[in-house]
């Protein structure tokens, strides 16, 4: 019924849109503007110091009901224009802060690939992860690093420490989710549920202690090591203070840590 009012689709006011929000082309905002018909989020260009370049319309485009093709359905028909698309999928993606979600994602996919590849592989009794040589284990880690370094991810989120943290805490909540899984089998079956949560711990790429112990201070402390070290340096870059303030809230962090003591009080 939406697609057929007089509002559906219509080029949404940046201002308006942007008003009290971070601008971040993430979940939520692509959420806001569907709902009105639209692909995208507006193009922020109430602020030029983000849009240089992007000043200017293009035409509308709106896809056929079936332009995925017959067996993928109908397609609703947001509305979009190339400039909106240009500006989100490249020119604000390599040149603004990742939203948190994001840098926390990528993040974990390098630690997990990384990990996983250290961690022996037997094949018939044989370790596939042991044939690498040396230069050859580097120079993959090198490219995961580097790959997500080019979408965004920051150089502290990617140092050893960072990523056996990021590893250990994301391992430590799917664990969770297995003894929940596997609480509702002990009445039944108490080997299956116990199998279960021996199945997730032999497959971890870290010591298994690491998963089910409790984590001692300076461990959490550990684990938000490379966000404070990131938000620094943004503050240093002179990065806009709304990014930095939207990092800090996200991640529960220390205000007086990230900013300096003298804004404690």
């Amino acid at each position: 019924m939406a697609e057929s009012t007089t509002w559906w689709g219509k080029p949404l006011d940046p201002a308006k849109f942007w008003q009290g929000k971070v601008i971040w082309n993430d979940a939520s905002a692509v959420a806001e503007a569907n709902r009105r018909g639209r692909a995208l989020p507006p193009i922020p260009t109430h602020r030029p110091e983000l849009t240089p370049g992007f000043s200017g319309k293009t035409r509308d485009i709106v896809p056929g009901p079936f332009s995925g093709g017959l067996d993928g359905g109908r397609v609703t028909p947001f509305h979009y224009t190339e400039l909106e698309y240009k500006y989100w999928t490249s020119y604000f993606w390599r040149t603004h802060p990742k939203p948190p979600a994001t840098l926390e994602r990528e993040q974990h996919e390098v630690a997990k690939t990384i990990l996983q590849m250290r961690k022996p592989l037997l094949i018939r009794g044989e370790d596939i992860h042991g044939r690498m040589r040396p230069e050859e284990r580097a120079r993959s880690e090198s490219t995961q690093k580097e790959s997500a370094k080019a979408i965004g991810v920051p150089i502290e989120a990617l140092t050893e420490d960072a990523l056996f943290w990021a590893y250990v805490l994301k391992q430590r909540l799917e664990y969770a989710n297995e003894r929940a899984q596997a609480d509702q089998w002990r009445p039944r079956n108490n080997q299956i549920a116990e199998d279960r949560l021996c199945r997730f711990l032999e497959r971890v790429a870290v010591d298994p202690k690491f998963i089910i112990e409790p984590l001692t201070k300076e461990q959490i402390d550990a684990t938000t090591r490379w966000k404070y070290e990131y938000l620094k340096r943004l503050r240093t870059e002179k990065t806009d203070e709304s990014y930095i303030n939207a990092y800090v809230e996200t991640w529960k962090l220390d205000r007086a840590i990230v900013f300096g003591e003298k804004e404690k009080n």
